[in-house]
Formats: structure tokens, sequence, C-alpha cells
């Protein structure tokens, strides 16, 4: 049975290199099993080929008329998803930024109006305007928590 491997990842990148390159050639590149080669392959198998394999794998693959080079093009691929979300995340906490200046601006404005008018209506606007301004400061906490590491 085929195993279904992510198109971005390392087992994927192996795969394009096998159909071209061949598992006994890469087993020969590597210095080790045709079975080892083929666990890298596999994302249920923990293990890993050292990064000097991996790019004899890529110049391999390439001097057997493959285009481009699988593992490499694999890991550009996933540092520009990961530079294009970090990116995002920095915008979205700029945004969630500005949002929690205006509310909290907005809530010490209110605060400041109900203490020299306590009025009914002023307590209510000043109530609001609170509410308001924790909600977009606790919207900035999961941009601040890190994230718990793999």
């Amino acid at each position: 049975m085929t195993k279904l491997r992510p198109p971005l990842s390392f087992e994927s990148a192996l795969i394009t290199i096998k159909d071209l390159v061949g598992w006994a050639e890469m087993a020969k590149l590597a210095g080790q099993s045709v079975r080892t080669v083929e666990e890298w392959a596999d994302h249920d198998v923990p293990r890993h080929c050292p990064l000097p394999t991996a790019l004899a794998f890529d110049l391999a693959y390439q001097r057997a008329g493959g285009a481009g080079a699988p593992i490499a093009d694999m890991h550009r691929q996933l540092l520009d998803q990961a530079s294009a979300q970090a990116i995002a995340c920095q915008r979205e906490m700029g945004q969630r930024t500005c949002t929690v200046i205006r509310e909290v601006a907005q809530a010490e404005e209110a605060l400041v109006l109900y203490s020299i008018d306590p009025t009914p209506t002023s307590r209510a606007t000043a109530l609001r305007e609170v509410v308001e301004g924790m909600a977009a400061l606790s919207a900035t906490l999961p941009g601040l928590v890190p994230e718990p590491p793999p």
C-alpha cells in the first residue's frame, strides 16, 4: 500500500528522488542499506538522513536529469511559508496593538468623563468602554504567549 505523504515534506522529496535515481543508488550514496534509506522516506519512522547525504541525493537527482533539487527546494518552500506566517503574525499583532491603544484610550476617556459627571449614562458608557478595552487587551495574549516546544 502506498503511503500518503504531505507534498512539502522531506519524505515526499525523497520519493521524488527515488523515482529518478532509485533506492539502490541512494543507498550506495548514503553508505546505508536500502531499507534504511526507505525508512528515511517513511514519515512514521522518526529518523532522517544527515544533511550531507540529503545534498548528495539532490546532486544525484540533478545528474540523473532531474530539474531542481527536491530536498533543497522543499526546505526553501517551508522556510518561505514560515517566514510569510511570521510576517502575517507580526502584522496581526500590530493591528491588535492599534485596537488596544484605541479601545483603552476610549475607556480612559469614558472613565474621566464618568468621574467628572457620574450619571447613569456616563457610567454605562465607561463600563462598555472598559469591557471593550479589556477584550482588546485579551486578544493580544495569543501572540505574546510562547508556543510550547514540539
